[in-house]
């Protein structure tokens, strides 16, 4: 079972995140856990990352063990994200297994100009 599926295991026991979950409290996307969007920039998903990071980070927390599991699976999804090859090779399996990205919020403005 990847990390991914444990964000929502530590959001079911009460940990106060910030992290979507799907309707059946996993997370659905690397993408998900960062609150970017596949055709984000690299800048995107590394501000969303920092910002994050600076919340769940053990340093911060004190060493709290589920804002710690949730700071792994940030920093494991940011891994993966912020590297092209690697990005490339997860969008093409995520897409291979029919996941589809969730619809953008409609704003009435182009995205980017919320």
């Amino acid at each position: 079972r990847s990390r991914v599926g444990a964000v929502g295991a530590v959001a079911m026991r009460g940990a106060k995140t910030d992290v979507k979950q799907d309707g059946e409290g996993g997370i659905q996307s690397y993408y998900e856990v960062l609150g970017v969007g596949m055709g984000d920039a690299p800048e995107d998903v590394k501000r969303a990352y920092q910002s994050l990071a600076r919340v769940y980070h053990p340093d911060v927390t004190g060493g709290d063990e589920d804002s710690t599991e949730v700071f792994i699976i940030v920093n494991e999804a940011y891994e993966v994200l912020s590297d092209e090859t690697r990005r490339k090779r997860y969008n093409s399996d995520l897409l291979l297994q029919g996941y589809r990205p969730p619809a953008a919020a409609y704003t009435g403005k182009p995205r980017g100009q919320e």
